[in-house]
């Protein structure tokens, strides 16, 4: 059952799909890779689109400590493939989108986005025009703190007290 989608030299994690080609200068269709070995011009749906595993990730953070002030930072990255919201191609219960404002609307038109039509082509989206490059670095974590000096704490018989402001998930660069 893994024949097509298991393959020895790919990823195991290997998103198949439809190879986008472009589209078709003079009708606003979009055309797609043909099986291997064939001729025909139907499109293989086991043409390797990319991979779900990113091709590296991970973080970096750094605590500065100075005077009963502390500051933490954490920051995570990476650098992946993914899957973009494109149900189907344009005219096709998505005309809401930015994005369709570029599509093929006569002979000669130079875009990646078929012609409006209400004949849907669903190939579109299992192909690789509908994955992006997703690649991230987010500021995870940011904890600045406050250590109250001993003299402070031992008044009221505690042994320390922190007074901190910690923020998540504060900027994202895409």
């Amino acid at each position: 059952s893994y024949a097509h989608t298991l393959q020895i030299g790919y990823d195991i994690t290997r998103i198949y799909g439809y190879q986008f080609t472009g589209i078709d200068q003079a009708t606003g269709l979009a055309s797609y890779a043909p099986v291997p070995g064939s001729s025909s011009s139907d499109p293989n749906f086991f043409a390797t689109v990319g991979k779900k595993t990113p091709d590296f990730y991970g973080g970096i953070g750094n605590t500065i400590v100075y005077h009963g002030w502390e500051l933490e930072i954490f920051g995570q990255f990476a650098r992946q493939l993914l899957m973009g919201g494109i149900p189907n191609t344009p005219g096709q219960l998505l005309n809401n989108y930015q994005w369709i404002l570029g599509r093929w609307q006569r002979s000669g038109d130079q875009t990646t986005i078929p012609k409006s039509s209400t004949i849907a082509d669903y190939n579109y989206t299992f192909s690789s025009a509908n994955y992006f490059e997703s690649s991230y670095f987010r500021l995870k974590n940011v904890a600045l703190s406050y250590s109250l000096p001993k003299n402070w704490v031992s008044s009221i018989k505690a042994s320390s007290a922190r007074i901190y402001f910690q923020g998540q998930n504060l900027l994202t660069f895409s």
